[in-house]
C-alpha cells in the first residue's frame, strides 16, 4: 500500500467518524456530551484501528508494536480528517517536510 492510499483509507474512516459521531452525538447540545465527544470519537478510531488492524507506522517503516501503531492511528482518524492531513501530510506537497509522509 503507498502512501497515497494510506492517507485515502485514513481520511476515508476520519471522515465516517465524524459523521456518525455528529448523527449519534450531535442532537443533543449537552456541555457534557460536547467535552465527551472528542474522547468518543479518539476511542471510536482506535476501535477501528485495532479491529481492522490498521498500523499507518508500519506502512511508512517505522517498527513498534502493532497494538502501539494501531493505537496512535486510531488516535489520529478519531482526530478527524483534519488531523490525518496534518499528521501525515500529503505527499509531494511543499510546507509537510516534517510529516511522517
Amino acid at each position: 500500500m503507498n502512501a497515497a492510499n494510506i492517507v485515502v483509507v485514513l481520511t476515508f474512516l476520519a471522515t465516517f467518524n465524524e459523521a456518525a459521531l455528529e448523527l449519534v452525538l450531535g442532537r443533543w447540545h449537552n456541555p457534557t456530551v460536547d467535552r465527551l465527544t472528542p474522547l468518543a470519537s479518539i476511542a471510536l478510531g482506535v476501535g477501528e484501528c485495532v479491529v481492522l488492524g490498521i498500523n499507518a507506522l508500519s506502512l511508512v517503516g517505522i517498527t513498534s508494536q502493532p497494538l502501539v501503531g494501531e493505537i496512535i492511528t486510531g488516535t489520529v482518524v478519531g482526530g478527524g480528517a483534519a488531523w490525518v492531513h496534518r499528521f501525515f501530510g500529503k505527499p509531494g506537497r511543499e510546507g509537510n517536510e516534517g510529516n511522517i509522509l
